[in-house]
């Protein structure tokens, strides 16, 4: 496990500040509350979006739709649309190759398994970096920067080629 930076934890923290700043001018707190950052109900506001906003960052979703181009799947792209929180989705750990598939309707998030997952066995979500389409070395460098963790799924250890690897090879075929 990596931890975050200082000047991480700093911009997180100045931007709750500001936001609390923001609602005081806004008139969200009492009159009383309006222009003193330091009194005890206020830093508890700034708190809990520092909280919020420290959690966001991992426990946040990207709502996107999958535009297929042409017959191949080598051509696809995602389309983000917005973004969402789901607490209980984000229990799951992640998996470039993962034994669930998360879709959205309207404003849920549903998780499919896609194939058996058994008891004791954990339920793996994908962050947004597939073994399919990103090579190894991407998907190890964004989940590190961004997540602060090294993967370790099978599909990073085995270092399993890209679509775009397999469409350049013959075919093997093995009885």
């Amino acid at each position: 496990m990596l931890a975050r930076s200082v000047g991480d934890h700093l911009k997180r923290n100045v931007t709750a500040l500001l936001l609390t700043r923001c609602l005081q001018l806004a008139g969200w707190f009492p009159e009383h509350l309006q222009s003193d950052m330091q009194e005890d109900k206020v830093v508890c506001v700034a708190a809990i979006l520092s909280k919020h906003i420290q959690s966001c960052s991992c426990n946040a979703y990207e709502i996107n739709e999958f535009i297929r181009r042409g017959h191949s799947l080598i051509d696809c792209q995602n389309v983000e649309l917005g973004g969402a929180v789901y607490p209980s989705i984000s229990l799951s750990n992640h998996s470039c190759c993962a034994n669930t598939s998360r879709t959205n309707y309207g404003r849920f998030g549903v998780v499919h398994a896609v194939r058996s997952i058994f008891p004791n066995e954990k339920v793996y979500d994908n962050y947004g970096h597939f073994y399919h389409t990103d090579p190894k070395e991407k998907r190890q460098q964004i989940l590190s920067a961004q997540y602060f963790f090294n993967c370790n799924c099978q599909a990073c250890k085995d270092d399993w080629p890209t679509y775009r690897d397999l469409s350049r090879k013959d075919p093997e075929f093995c009885c």
